[in-house]
């Protein structure tokens, strides 16, 4: 959270009522985004996750559930988990970079 201070970095969940709007914004403007709590991945977030951006008028536009967003093609998304024995869909660890910090 202090590395990307200056860069006011947004915290949401997907309980958050609030989430497509950060991620509106994370994809527009190029703000970085924490999921916290994440045990299962929305399937509103496969899109993001494939990068499947469109041209469309001399922009770029994403496609996220029912809402077609403008993006600036740089997005720095964080997804985090407490669970220590989540296990993930072998076709998310392929389009993520998963880190684990577990201290034992």
């Amino acid at each position: 959270m202090n590395h990307f201070a200056d860069q006011k970095i947004k915290k949401t969940s997907f309980a958050d009522p609030e989430f497509m709007s950060r991620l509106a914004e994370g994809l527009q403007y190029g703000v970085p985004i924490l999921v916290q709590d994440v045990e299962k991945i929305d399937p509103v977030m496969n899109s993001v996750l494939n990068k499947e951006v469109k041209k469309k008028g001399g922009r770029l536009v994403m496609q996220v559930g029912d809402r077609e967003i403008a993006c600036n093609g740089v997005l720095t998304l964080f997804m985090i988990t407490r669970n220590q024995n989540a296990v993930f869909a072998p076709d998310l660890c392929s389009r993520v970079t998963f880190v684990n910090f577990t201290v034992t």
